[in-house]
């Protein structure tokens, strides 16, 4: 083969591998944001009633009555951040 194929075919691939490049970096891009939307972040009872704006004990009843679920590591009990915001905007 003449130096002038290897190099042509030389150039393909290179050319196919930045394209390969290039879609693996966009996908994984894509990968790292619907990790971060699906990340939770649990919170405590102390921090869900500073930002409910309410007592210990209505926070209490909303959780007794089901419309907040809590989380059990132990014996600590926590509750989604984001179910605490959920409930705000609904409510509003």
């Amino acid at each position: 083969m003449s130096l002038f194929k290897y190099t042509k075919k030389l150039d393909l691939i290179i050319s196919l591998l930045f394209k390969l490049i290039k879609s693996i970096d966009s996908k994984h891009s894509d990968l790292n944001v619907t990790k971060s939307v699906k990340k939770d972040v649990f919170i405590t009872s102390k921090e869900a009633c500073e930002i409910l704006k309410c007592s210990s004990v209505k926070l209490w009843e909303l959780r007794r009555s089901g419309v907040l679920k809590t989380y059990h590591f132990g014996k600590n009990i926590r509750l989604k951040k984001s179910e605490v915001y959920h409930l705000i905007q609904n409510k509003l």
